[in-house]
């Protein structure tokens, strides 16, 4: 091999993971429900009813997990315009934002543009993506003003969840229709942002019919970046609709409807064996989905609830060098019973189907263009009570089939003890699986060439190669934890975890010597997907709640993550492929939000956070700061002033993306928001 060639393919390691992975984030203020959110303490917001965390109504304060709620109130109060800023108020949840529209998001490490150890769930729909096994930020757009709350749990969740909730689960749970009767206009505008417009109408058809329509479009010229290669500017729209018929025994009926658009506008620049070793195509991308879900719930007896969710989505993307299209069909099925009474028992079945169609090019190719993955699975979770408001153990399984590695069990035990009435201490173990994607077992990408150099006189081709006996990623998790609730207005979270991964994807290297019959003369060197990385991640998360006033409040956080890999023992992969592929993630990060009503009309919000450099991507360390004045010169009208990323004029969150391009650096900004709410 040609000296020189080595170095610069190691720092490429990271990046070809990534790419192979993918193709083409006075409190008295009223809650959109209706409710005084401030009005509640501490103690009574640890008491909240959570829905999904554990397929059931718990709360919190008894939940056998790392767990956390964002309210509505909260995410007003945040300024977000969008689900990734909402996400930076969690403890233990990292953003870091790319260009204009791609965020990289991660729980417990592993962070990248397509990280794919994470579940997000839209109302207990999954917004998996078969493709690259995560979830599309830049797509997922919503009405945050119709978000009764965001449930994060983190840590393996795959007992209930299946295949993906490795790392985590996020669930967003949007707002009844009964809760949303009425009208509600928003527009925002500012430096990077052009517009932001929300519309909503809402009505109350019987005492147990209530039905609202939306719409969100947002147009941003600018990528909000000083360097880079991200996006030149963008556009998108949300339309949908929501009917819920609410049985006054209990049970209903639940229909949502929605269709987006993303269109992303600029140039994409490939490689090329030939001077200057690179192309510019003009790029427009244009994204469309459209998706239908009908949920039901039964109570069929004294004790038992059955219900049963179904939904459709049907997605395109078309771009220069590449093209899709997918269908996925979900079905969720869960009984809820008291077979015993000190036993509740959760049950269900699951299935899910995506068929797909890709157009190749001379950069992307799949060996198939059309193929369709399935996921059939069962699933079945015992809370015991061994104590009555004592002591409780929860232990389960699902048992997965899908189309790639076949069958995975996922199971978990968790025990749950009250030492005191203020006090939850829990532990826990548990088993997940990360099923392999299309773009593994499939893809062939030319993902970069090199140019000549003295050491290297002809140019090179990097090429990434799935490989179709690319097997699930396995995580098996030891967690404690311990709630304090001090009083009514201080509380404690904090939890410790150790992950044991195993069967990690890492690369497989190769190497084609030049034709020199062939013009022109080029050399390949490539890498193979393959299941040859072990490794570990161990920290904690601490998270704290104070209010010292009735209109002042505090939540800090801070978490600790450090992460190891190596060679399965069988590996006869050289030690150079393993740099770069433990991914962006901080050693620490640390949250501040400070919720502060000067007056009865005036608020103002804080929040601070400071992330430590990333130390596989050199990517320094760095403090965010953002603010959020507003003001209610009526008690339907809210007049907000937002300023993001203000200590910087710019500064980086995570390195570049594709190979050889800069590291995007994100911008200071304003946007003013006025909200009618009636």
């Amino acid at each position: 091999m040609y000296r020189g060639m080595k170095p610069r393919l190691t720092g490429a390691v990271g990046v070809i993971l990534a790419l192979i992975a993918f193709f083409p984030s006075p409190l008295r203020a009223q809650t959109g429900d209706g409710s005084n959110f401030a009005d509640l303490s501490l103690e009574e917001l640890i008491q909240v009813d959570v829905s999904s965390l554990g397929r059931k109504t718990s709360t919190v304060f008894e939940t056998p997990a790392p767990a956390y709620i964002v309210t509505n109130d909260e995410i007003r109060r945040s300024g977000a315009l969008n689900l990734p800023d909402v996400l930076r108020l969690v403890p233990g949840v990292q953003v870091s934002r790319s260009g204009s529209s791609n965020y990289a998001i991660t729980i417990r490490g592993f962070n990248d543009l397509t990280s794919n150890k994470l579940l997000v769930l839209m109302d207990g729909r999954s917004l998996y993506n078969q493709l690259f096994s995560g979830a599309n930020w830049t797509f997922q757009e919503l009405m945050l003003s119709d978000v009764n709350r965001v449930e994060v749990q983190r840590g393996p969740a795959g007992t209930l969840w299946g295949a993906n909730a490795v790392n985590g689960v996020i669930n967003i749970v949007t707002k009844n229709a009964h809760s949303t009767v009425g009208s509600l206009v928003s527009f925002a505008t500012g430096d990077n942002l052009d517009s932001a417009t929300e519309i909503r109408q809402g009505w109350n058809f019987t005492p147990s019919t209530a039905a609202r329509v939306y719409a969100k479009y947002q147009e941003q010229d600018s990528d909000g970046t000083i360097s880079g290669t991200g996006s030149k500017g963008w556009n998108s729209l949300l339309a949908g609709a929501r009917m819920d018929w609410d049985r006054p025994g209990g049970g209903g009926l639940t229909l949502i409807a929605e269709h987006r658009e993303l269109r992303v506008k600029g140039d994409i620049s490939e490689p090329t064996v030939l001077p200057p070793y690179y192309e510019i195509f003009n790029d427009p991308q244009l994204t469309r989905g459209t998706d239908l879900s009908l949920k039901w719930v039964q109570p069929i007896f004294t004790d038992a609830t059955l219900s049963a969710q179904a939904s459709v989505e049907h997605g395109d993307t078309d771009q220069f060098n590449a093209g899709e299209r997918h269908t996925t069909a979900d079905i969720d099925t869960q009984l809820t019973l008291h077979p015993l009474p000190r036993n509740e028992v959760i049950t269900g079945v699951t299935y899910r189907s995506t068929s797909d169609h890709l157009r190749n090019s001379e950069w992307y190719q799949y060996g198939a263009d059309a193929a369709t993955t399935t996921f059939v699975g069962a699933f079945v979770q015992d809370e015991i009570t061994l104590r009555p408001n004592r002591v409780s153990l929860t232990i389960g399984t699902k048992i997965e089939r899908n189309s790639y590695s076949g069958w995975e069990m996922q199971p978990s035990a968790r025990i749950l003890w009250h030492p005191t009435r203020r006090q939850t201490l829990w532990a826990a173990v548990s088993h997940a699986a990360r099923t392999p994607s299309r773009s593994e077992r499939d893809i062939t990408l030319y993902a970069a060439a090199y140019p000549p150099t003295p050491d290297v006189p002809i140019p090179g081709k990097l090429v990434a190669h799935g490989a179709s006996d690319f097997s699930s990623e396995h995580v098996t998790a030891f967690e404690l934890g311990h709630r304090f609730q001090a009083g009514r207005q201080f509380s404690i979270d904090t939890s410790l975890f150790y992950s044991d991964y195993s069967d990690l994807r890492g690369l497989r290297p190769g190497y084609i010597p030049p034709d020199y019959s062939s013009v022109p003369v080029y050399y390949t060197y490539f890498y193979t997907a393959t299941n040859n990385l072990k490794g570990n991640a161990s920290g904690g998360e601490l998270a704290v709640r104070w209010q010292p006033a009735n209109n002042l409040k505090f939540d800090a956080s801070v978490a600790s993550v450090r992460t190891t890999l190596e060679q399965s023992p069988a590996s006869v992969v050289p030690d150079a492929s393993i740099p770069g592929l433990i991914g962006n993630t901080p050693h620490e990060e640390y949250k501040l939000h400070a919720a502060w009503d000067i007056a009865t009309d005036w608020s103002l919000d804080i929040l601070a956070r400071r992330t430590g450099r990333l130390p596989e991507s050199g990517v320094s360390a760095y403090t965010g700061l953002d603010l959020r004045l507003s003001w209610r010169p009526r008690a339907d009208w809210e007049i907000e002033l937002v300023g993001r990323d203000l200590l910087d004029p710019y500064h980086p969150e995570i390195s570049g993306f594709f190979l050889g391009s800069e590291v995007q650096q994100i911008a200071r900004s304003y946007f003013f928001r006025v909200t009618y709410k009636h």
